[in-house]
Formats: C-alpha cells, structure tokens, sequence
C-alpha cells in the first residue's frame, strides 16, 4: 500500500446527469482541491469534505459519489473544469505545488441523501465505523469498459421508518407519491446495508417478512453475529447472516440468500413476526391519519385484508398501544421531559407561568400552566367570570385535569390556565386556585361558575374569600331531576326561573314550580336563590348560568387526554396558537380606519334592528 497522497477535487450542490454518453455532475458552487492518504477511512474522509464545504453534520444525510479513474479521463473536459479554490499546504507533505489539470484529479462530489451505504461489485466502499487497508479505485480500466453511474457512499442514521425506500433511475413519467399509505411499507434488503442497531435490523426483517408472508426463524443470534433462515429450513434456501461493525452497535449485513424455494402460505392463523413492536409500526401511518378513528377491531380487519396475517383484538390492542407510545413518546419519560419543557414554554412565550409540585420524596403530584396571551387576555378586556371544571385523565396514568375558562364579547372560549393532579379534592383545588390567583390577582367582584362539588367551594372559599360562587344551572337541573322526575316536563320554567332579572318575576315563577314538582323545587330551596338564580346573585355573572364553556373545552380534549402529560399540554398551546392567530385576524378586518366596526351584522338595516328586539325581549323576560 502506498503512502503517496491522492488528489480530490470535491464539487457539491448540484446533480449527476448523462452529457454525450458521458456522467458529468453540474454544480454552481466552486471545487475544493485536497490531497489525503489512500487509506483514508470513510468517517475521516466525510469529516473532511464537510469541513472543507462548510456544512453542519447534523444536518441531513451526506452522500459521497465519484467516478472511475478510467471514466473520469475519458469523459473530462478542460470547459467543464468548475473554480477551485486550493486548500494550500494544509493538505500537502511536502508543501510543493504541483502544476497539474484539473482533468488529472478524482472528482469526488458531496451532496445530501437519505439513505443507505451502497457497495458495488468492483469496489468496497468504506461504511460508517469500518476500516478498509484496499485501494477501492483500481489504477487501470479496459477501454471497452461500458458507461456506469457514479458509485455513491451514504453515511447517516438508516432510519427506513421515516423515509421513503431508494427509487429505481426511469427514464419514464416521475413516480406520483400515493395520497394514502393504507400501512407502513417494508424495506428491501441486500447485501452490504447497514443498520443502526440489531433490533433495528430485526424489526426490517420481520415487516419484510408480513408483507411478503414468509416468516423465518433465528439459528443463532449475539452481540456479533445474526443469522436467520426461513421456517422451513429443510425446503427453502433463504438465509441472512448479519454481523456487527465494530462497537458501534450497528449491523451490517454479510450475506444474503433473497429466494424463497418454499411454497407462500396465504393466511397465517398465526404469524411469529407478528408481535406488537412490529404491528405497531405498521400501524404508525394509520394512527397518525386523524380523520379515522382506528379501533381494535379495525385494526384486526386492516392487518388481516392488507397482509393476510389474522391477529387476536388484544394483539391489536397492544399493537396500538405500542404505536402511540412511537408517536407520542412513553408516558413514564414524558414527566422527565415536563421540566425541560415547562421551561421552553416560559422562555418562548412571554408572561406564561408554570409550576410543578412534588412531594418529600421528589414525586410528582401536580402541574400547572397558564399561558401568557390567555393571562394579559383575561386581566385586560374579559368579563371577571371564570368556568372551573376537572375532567378525568384516560391514558397510561390516571388522574384529574383541572380547567379554567373565561368568556370573550362574542361568548366564546378563552382558556386560562390548566392543571393536572391525581385526583378532586380540597388539596388539589386550592392549590391550583391559587396558582391562578397568582396569574390574575385578586379582582374585585370574581365570579366562579363551577357545578356543586364540596372541593371546589372550599378551595373558592380559602383562596378568593372576596369573590362569588354561582353553580352550573345544566348540573342543578340534573340534580333536581335525580329527585323529581317530573322535572323533564318543566324544563322551560326551570330555565325561565334562573333568569328572571328581577325578584317579582322569580317569585312568581318560581311558585309555579313548587306546584308541579315539589320535590324538584325543595332542592332549590335547599340551595337558597342566592346560588342559581339572576334575581338573587350578589355578584355580576352577566347571564352566564352554565359552565358549558369549560365542558366544550373537556370534550375537545377527548382525545388529547389519553396522551402523555407533554402531548396534553402541547395540544392546549397548539389550540390556543390557532384560536389566537384566527380571532386576530377577523379583529383586523373590523378596523376601519382605525376605528372598530362594532356591528357584526353582514349588512345593515333590518338585520340590526332584528338584534335590537332580540336584545329588548332579553330585558323583558
């Protein structure tokens, strides 16, 4: 092996292309010239092109491809040679500067790609972590040697799960990505890839393997070697031997027998490479279609109709299980993340509060958020009501979201501030109050409008004694029903009754009710007018009776509260990004010349005076 130094000229940013039967690779950015040993490994020299172009390792995936020796004289021409720009005696022995043509160099050109270590017959390229003490370039080529594309070196994460596979050169129309991937599609494997990790290398096999409806079983596997062979080993030539590059922890495989001489069977009752690691990677692209509900049982039908591979419902409930643990992250992990991302929230998103609580041993019990646009919000141009609501976590870990939503002039939903905790109770509800205290302060005449749990009056109690508690009139009607039954047929007087204005017509209506359902009424009496009704409230709860603010925002939440505690949080800041981002822009178009437009009305004339009645019959009632 000689230790003379081989000249490389390095192009990047452009693209291979066939010129006159000839590869010629175009490129607007100007060559570097450096000179390395031949036995120069591949990691080496990948730090070196990257350095001498200027581009960050992490970005992307490099791929390194060149000619020939014997193509590279053939096809160069003195009109093609781009600017060089020489690295000096940075890269020489000797520091002389030899007067040669460009046409002279190996042309070694950089660009990025996605995907993985490629070997050609004629010569071994050096993967990732492998060293190599063989010339890969013979110094001589038969001149009746026929044209071939440029030999390409990939190096980066073998990451097939979230790439497309390597696209075949056509000359035909360009291939039209499908609209909709029914399941995740398996790779091909040959000779030479490389993969990441050992399960990595697994988990490709055994989709391969569904898609294909074979299945294989393992004659050896260690730290450093792999072999698989088909399951019908006596009858059938498939075998894979895969080892490991060094201690890097990655795969590579050796050999490879890709023929299966057995017969294909149609419909596995049962598939050995059907476990819930690789079921859920099937299934990734279909959970990630939000306009589809994916249940058990659908999954059981798609796996069965797409692959012919018949699995249990509890199999696809832990496929599922396994594939939203991919997508979302696990749950355990997510509350190591909480901190980290509780702090990004603070820093990105000025005025935004956050807290999270432990216990003596470093536990978590509870959090809290309120973002900085729903605090200026509330405390600047909201109405002082406040909807307290809790709702139930569905996920891997249990527990109680907690919620606190304002109303907007047009009624509409401005969440506050949310909080998770293991469960109701006086703890949890005063503390989370009283974060919330410390976000908007002590306003003067407050009202909370929440439903009838204990909790929730001792924590309004404790943390804003100054303020008033009204109850949700949807949840006393159901309370009334539970002991009087009769109160279906009285739903207009019961809600005629809450928002009489005016002690008379309470009063008045209200007798009405104790005759038709005594027992119904004996509960709001027990209660005191004081709680529910508009005649009787000492505070300002500007005819909101219900809470369906905060239950609205429950039921939009469905589904983000069986994600991890970060995804449910993340859900929260992404809803209130897109609420923001639209209600400002239908504000700006009211602006006329700096003066708000205050008529919602779409023309004017009959339909603000219909407003106007609707408005006047509203203090009449």
């Amino acid at each position: 092996m000689s230790d003379t130094l081989v000249k490389l000229l390095i192009r990047f940013g452009g693209w291979w292309e066939k010129n006159n039967e000839k590869w010629v690779y175009t490129s607007n950015e100007p060559g570097h010239r450096v000179k390395v040993l031949p036995t120069i490994q591949h990691s080496v020299l990948l730090s070196c092109v990257q350095s001498k172009c200027g581009i960050d390792p992490s970005y992307g995936i490099t791929k390194l491809s060149y000619l020939y020796n014997g193509q590279q004289n053939q096809g160069s021409t003195s009109a093609g040679v781009p600017e060089i720009e020489d690295e000096g005696a940075e890269d020489e022995e000797d520091g002389d500067e030899e007067e040669e043509s460009e046409e002279d160099d190996d042309a070694y050109c950089f660009e990025e790609n996605d995907h993985d270590a490629e070997v050609d017959e004629n010569h071994v390229l050096h993967l990732p972590g492998v060293d190599s003490d063989e010339e890969v370039v013979p110094e001589t080529q038969p001149e009746t040697q026929p044209e071939s594309p440029p030999i390409t070196s990939y190096a980066g994460r073998n990451d097939f799960f979230a790439r497309p596979p390597l696209l075949p050169d056509v000359d035909s129309e360009p291939i039209v990505e499908e609209e909709h991937v029914p399941y995740a599609r398996s790779r091909a494997i040959s000779e030479a890839d490389v993969f990441q990790t050992k399960q990595e290398m697994i988990l490709a096999l055994s989709l391969k393997f569904i898609e294909e409806s074979f299945q294989f079983k393992v004659k050896r596997s260690s730290k450093t070697r792999y072999e698989a062979i088909c399951i019908y080993d006596t009858h059938c030539q498939w075998r894979m031997t895969a080892v490991s590059v060094g201690s890097t922890g990655m795969f590579v495989v050796r050999s490879i027998n890709d023929n299966h001489t057995c017969s294909r069977t149609q419909l596995h009752s049962s598939h050995r490479q059907a476990n819930r690691r690789v079921l859920g990677h099937i299934i990734v692209p279909q959970l990630r279609d939000s306009s589809r509900t994916l249940r058990g049982k659908d999954i059981v039908t798609d796996i069965k109709r797409n692959l012919k591979v018949n699995i249990s419902y509890w199999q696809a409930w832990r496929a599922k299980a396994a594939a939203l643990c991919m997508i979302n992250g696990s749950p355990a992990e997510s509350f190591t993340r909480l901190p980290g991302y509780f702090y990004n929230l603070e820093l990105h998103n000025p005025g935004t509060i956050t807290r999270i609580r432990t216990d003596s041993e470093r536990r978590f019990t509870m959090c809290f958020a309120a973002f900085g646009t729903s605090i200026r919000t509330f405390r600047r141009n909201l109405r002082p009501v406040v909807v307290i609501d809790g709702a139930h976590l569905k996920g891997r870990y249990l527990g109680t979201m907690f919620l606190a939503v304002g109303m907007d002039a047009n009624n509409r939903c401005v969440p506050i501030s949310f909080g998770v905790g293991r469960s109701e109770n006086n703890e949890t509800w005063t503390w989370f109050l009283s974060m919330f205290k410390e976000c908007v302060g002590d306003i003067e005449g407050m009202v909370f409008i929440s439903d009838r749990a204990p909790s929730i009056k001792y924590a309004i109690e404790t943390v804003f004694p100054n303020s008033h508690h009204a109850l949700c009139c949807r949840h006393l009607m159901m309370n009334v029903k539970a002991r009087d039954k009769r109160v279906k047929h009285q739903k207009k007087m019961f809600w005629k009754t809450c928002r009489a204005y005016t002690a008379e017509t309470f009063e008045r209506r209200m007798l009405c009710l104790r005759a038709a359902i005594p027992d119904g009424a004996s509960v709001l009496d027990e209660l005191g007018p004081d709680k529910w009704s508009n005649a009787y409230f000492p505070g300002k709860r500007y005819n909101i009776l219900t809470s369906n603010h905060a239950e609205s925002v429950n039921a939009m939440s469905r589904f983000a509260r069986k994600l991890p505690i970060v995804g449910l949080f993340d859900y929260f800041r992404e809803s209130q990004q897109e609420w923001f981002s639209e209600r400002r822009k239908v504000a700006g178009k009211k602006w006329n010349g700096g003066e708000m437009e205050w008529c919602s009305c779409k023309d004017t004339g009959a339909n603000c005076q219909k407003e106007e009645d609707k408005v006047g019959k509203l203090d009449r009632a």
